[in-house]
């Protein structure tokens, strides 16, 4: 079962549990019992839908047809495989996000807020995200010939490369509830490694009263990462 795997650095700002029990909390490790390969397939279904109704159906808004030099080619790949793909997979992805948001739902009626993870890395370079040329190569491949084969390959890798990072903060955009990220540990090079919590629907107060109460303990509204001076 897919899982991310969190850096040394994130388990170390994890230490946040430790910090919400000096101030009193009661703390307790939990098991989400998320099976995260089943999320990532809904979460990019969804998406792939979005982006064929925002992107290949624009000319409802704008009045006219959408062309691919506006958009990057990812987005527009996406569009692609979500009119390929979305129709007969949107059911099934939609069950699972009902699945996923009451299994949370439950968790979080036994508990005011869940702490996890935000990202599964420390902040990543500008751009680094960027598709690789050979993954551009794919994703004009995929818009040219929309073979069913090559939108599922893409389709898989573009949900690991995305929950590799990313796939804590995905999980809550799935299923709905409130979430807060505070940037409590600070690395060795100076940059912020966040950690997440998560409340109840509807529970936004409980977070933002949680917040004032770790940065109050723990401040962090004058810190800067340090620039790094671009090479001429």
């Amino acid at each position: 079962m897919f899982a991310p795997t969190l850096s040394a650095d994130v388990r170390t700002a994890l230490d946040a549990a430790q910090l919400a029990r000096s101030l009193g909390h009661n703390i307790e490790p939990v098991s989400l019992g998320i099976d995260f390969e089943a999320v990532r397939h809904a979460f990019l279904t969804l998406w792939s839908v979005t982006a064929e109704e925002l992107v290949l159906n624009a000319d409802r808004i704008t009045g006219r047809k959408p062309l691919r030099s506006e958009f990057e080619i990812s987005t527009w790949a996406m569009a692609h495989v979500g009119r390929k793909l979305g129709e007969r997979g949107l059911p099934a992805a939609l069950e699972e996000q009902q699945r996923i948001t009451e299994k949370l739902t439950v968790l979080l009626s036994c508990y005011d807020v869940i702490l996890c993870a935000t990202l599964t890395s420390p902040p990543i370079k500008i751009g680094e995200m960027q598709p690789t040329s050979s993954e551009r190569m794919q994703m004009r491949a995929v818009t040219a010939m929309p073979l069913e084969l090559l939108m599922k390959k893409l389709l898989t890798e573009a949900s690991n490369k995305a929950f590799a990072w990313a796939g804590c903060t995905e999980l809550f955009n799935l299923s709905g509830q409130p979430t807060m990220s505070v940037p409590l540990y600070w690395n060795a090079r100076g940059l912020p490694v966040g950690v997440q919590f998560a409340a109840r629907e509807g529970g936004e107060a409980t977070l933002l009263r949680l917040a004032a109460q770790l940065e109050a303990a723990r401040p962090w509204f004058d810190k800067r990462p340090p620039l790094i001076q671009a090479r001429s």
